[in-house]
């Protein structure tokens, strides 16, 4: 199985509804600077719909990101609902 290459300590923003499990995550960003972002359904949303969460907390949430762990930098892999396949753009 695949594992992220930062520590379980690392800090990451996910969208309050896939926080508060109102949605799945849908969407992962790997942005060139390092930094990870996981949303749901959602797009678009301002900064403040966005929390600092650890990697490990992301894991326990749903621990299928662990798919998309190695996704390069400037990447997104998304999915059509939690139980599809992940696609990397």
């Amino acid at each position: 199985m695949k594992t992220f290459q930062e520590a379980l300590d690392t800090k990451v923003i996910v969208s309050k509804d896939v926080l508060s499990g109102h949605s799945p995550i849908l969407i992962v960003a790997h942005f060139e600077d390092g930094f990870w972002q996981f949303s749901g359904e959602e797009i678009d949303l301002p900064d403040e719909e966005y929390r600092l969460v650890t990697l490990e907390e992301i894991i326990k949430l749903d621990d299928t990101v662990l798919e998309v762990a190695d996704l390069p930098f400037n990447a997104v892999a998304s999915r059509g609902d939690a139980h599809s396949d992940w696609m990397i753009e």
